[in-house]
């Protein structure tokens, strides 16, 4: 269609002061970095074509190749018939709404103005596999990702990264139910690692902050109180596996990790504990000392009256020999008596029977 002189030097003032894609987009000439990225990409690689070719082995270190994800064109769709300025350009018709870039990505899903748009399957070069939805070239929404370590996310995304309530299970297998932001754990959720050992509470980048609750099954501690930065520090209580309640202000500087914790209120126990020896012990030691004293005073009491019962004793067994002593010289000396009334009996005869017998004589 022929144009006027000037029509056409008002076409030529538009396109000298923007610059327009093929697609009769306006650009500007300052690329952004992703932008920036897919250009560079395209003039290393060039039109790569058929991207659905099996992947062989690598020529040069014998490694398999990770076998592209390729979106057929049915499932692409095409954008609308687009129609430049009459006589200026030819209308566009039968473009791809990936506009040529399903050639370089390994995907399989729904394009939107050259940009992964919808819900589709990602491989990554590393072999990261995610199932989701897309919005404008990046994960956003629910999805999940194989990670190739094992590694596995199953959740909400937004920007490309895990956003919104999701749960990952690592390969270690630890398990993270819960919020997240930018990628991090942030907010309510639960932390339980393989070993057992399981947190209850909030996060922040990451890390436990504010009230939490974390549970050892190993040792049967657990905390329940405040944390700051992925340490313990501020008012909470510490359960013994017994279940007393050990109830403080943790403050210190830096905080503490639970292991701390639990040296620190175990060397807290065993020095009260021995504290409460001396204590016992030097209770005991006055006992003791008074009952010492007690059963001397016993001792001696009971010497001193076996003293005076011996001494009695002996004062009975002297009084019962001097008795008999004196029973003995009682019957000695009657007995004498008694020969010299004898004697003097004896006596007295003789000389009457001598008188007798002088008299018989006269």
């Amino acid at each position: 269609m022929p144009t006027g002189r000037i029509s056409r030097k008002i076409y030529e003032g538009l396109v000298s002061a923007r610059k327009f894609d093929q697609y009769h987009r306006p650009q500007s000439t300052k690329l952004s970095e992703a932008e920036q990225l897919i250009a560079d990409m395209k003039a290393t690689f060039g039109n790569v074509g058929a991207a659905g070719d099996d992947a062989d082995e690598d020529e040069d270190d014998g490694k398999p190749k990770i076998k592209p994800l390729v979106t057929p064109k049915w499932v692409i769709g095409y954008k609308q018939d687009e129609h430049g300025p009459p006589g200026l350009a030819p209308p566009r018709n039968g473009v791809l709404n990936s506009e040529g870039n399903e050639h370089f990505y390994s995907y399989d899903g729904l394009w939107k103005d050259g940009k992964m748009h919808g819900a589709g399957t990602y491989k990554f070069a590393d072999g990261m596999l995610y199932v989701g939805h897309f919005v404008n070239g990046q994960p956003e929404g629910e999805g999940k990702a194989q990670y190739p370590g094992g590694t596995t996310y199953n959740g909400h995304w937004k920007n490309g990264k895990h956003d919104g309530g999701g749960r990952m299970e690592y390969a270690s297998g630890s398990t993270y139910d819960g919020i997240w932001k930018e990628g991090r754990r942030q907010g309510e959720g639960t932390l339980k690692f393989a070993s057992g050992v399981t947190y209850r509470g909030h996060f922040n980048l990451g890390r436990y902050h504010g009230r939490g609750e974390l549970h050892s099954p190993t040792t049967g501690f657990t905390y329940v109180g405040t944390w700051h930065a992925g340490f313990i520090n501020g008012p909470g209580a510490l359960v013994w596996p017994d279940g007393t309640r050990d109830t403080r202000n943790w403050v210190t500087t830096g905080g503490m990790t639970i292991r701390q914790v639990i040296d620190f209120a175990l060397a807290e126990k065993a020095t009260d504990a021995a504290k409460r020896t001396r204590e016992r012990d030097q209770a005991f030691s006055v006992r003791l000392a008074v009952k010492l004293k007690a059963y001397v005073e016993n001792v001696k009491s009971d010497i001193a009256l076996e003293r005076e019962e011996k001494a009695l004793e002996a004062e009975a067994e002297r009084r019962a020999q001097i008795a008999e002593r004196k029973k003995k010289s009682d019957e000695l000396r009657e007995r004498a008596l008694a020969m010299l009334a004898k004697s003097a009996d004896d006596g007295a005869g003789d000389i009457v029977n001598s008188k007798k017998d002088a008299a018989d004589d006269i």
